[in-house]
């Protein structure tokens, strides 16, 4: 399996009328996701699904990459993803749905923890996911704690000087 972990973009800050889960991407959030989106779609990764806090820029970062992928990628709320889960119920979920390769969208410091988990047993922190960035995670069989390789690990600033070139 590969597992493709993605933090979410920037987002607004929380105003009076509405919840944590309601803050959107703000302008530059969408505009540099659609960039990485474009990096991901340019190098082949090729989803079965993806996986998304229902936290509403956390949907938006999923939309951005299945838009940008355009082979019909299935997009899922997966509530293990939301703000304040713990990484090993987002494992117990990829164990119960497995695929050939997953995206998984969600946040801090759940996905760093996530990582760290299947790559290294136990949650001590082992990347800094910031926003927007994307991990790319094979396994040997089905997803579990230790089992995981980092193939690579791309900050925003990487994809676009990429793109660039």
């Amino acid at each position: 399996m590969i597992l493709y972990v993605v933090r979410h973009a920037a987002a607004a800050d929380r105003e009076a009328h509405m919840t944590d889960a309601e803050r959107p991407l703000t302008g530059e959030g969408v505009a540099r996701m659609k960039t990485v989106a474009r990096g991901l779609a340019r190098i082949g990764i090729a989803p079965a699904v993806i996986c998304t806090s229902p936290a509403l820029r956390a949907r938006e970062t999923a939309a951005i990459v299945a838009k940008a992928l355009g082979k019909g990628v299935c997009v899922k709320d997966c509530d293990a993803l939301l703000p304040g889960r713990d990484a090993a119920e987002v494992l117990e979920f990829l164990k119960r749905n497995p695929v050939e390769a997953a995206v998984v969208v969600g946040h801090e410091p759940q996905l760093g923890d996530l990582i760290s988990l299947v790559v290294a047993g136990s949650a001590a922190p082992l990347v800094d996911m910031k926003k927007a960035a994307v991990s790319c995670i094979e396994f040997e069989g089905p997803p579990a704690a230790g089992k995981g390789v980092i193939l690579w690990h791309l900050v925003p600033a990487v994809v676009e000087a990429l793109l660039a070139k």
